[in-house]
């Protein structure tokens, strides 16, 4: 139990080590695409969503859950990461809402968010 406990803890921060390095590519990705390619904010976002996105499925698939890359993987991956979306518009609207202040919201979505996308990873994705 012990043992189990250790490993999704350690699972739980290569998670949110490889979210990190997603969200900081996806900055990088959209300035460059901006400030070299002279692309607009909505195409540069999403630029940076594929590629980042690929990137997290890759490194989270490999490292984090030592998982194999397939196309049922990818695919469960991608339902995910929609659904967390979704949830996403869930706190922020409720937050809205109740009147609270967006950074209570953001702390919501960092709080929540992480959680819910790894049980779902760890449960669905790659079980």
């Amino acid at each position: 139990m012990l043992l189990k406990n250790k490993l999704t803890n350690y699972r739980f921060f290569k998670f949110l080590s490889v979210g990190g390095s997603a969200t900081l590519l996806h900055i990088i990705v959209v300035v460059f695409c901006i400030e070299f390619l002279g692309f607009n904010q909505l195409l540069s976002n999403s630029i940076a969503y594929v590629i980042s996105n690929f990137f997290a499925f890759s490194v989270n698939t490999k490292w984090s859950f030592k998982g194999v890359l397939t196309k049922n993987t990818f695919f469960k991956y991608q339902v995910v990461s929609v659904t967390s979306f979704f949830v996403l518009i869930f706190i922020s609207s409720a937050s809205d809402s109740f009147g609270l202040h967006y950074l209570i919201g953001l702390l919501f979505v960092i709080l929540v968010i992480p959680v819910f996308t790894f049980m779902m990873h760890k449960y669905w994705t790659y079980r």
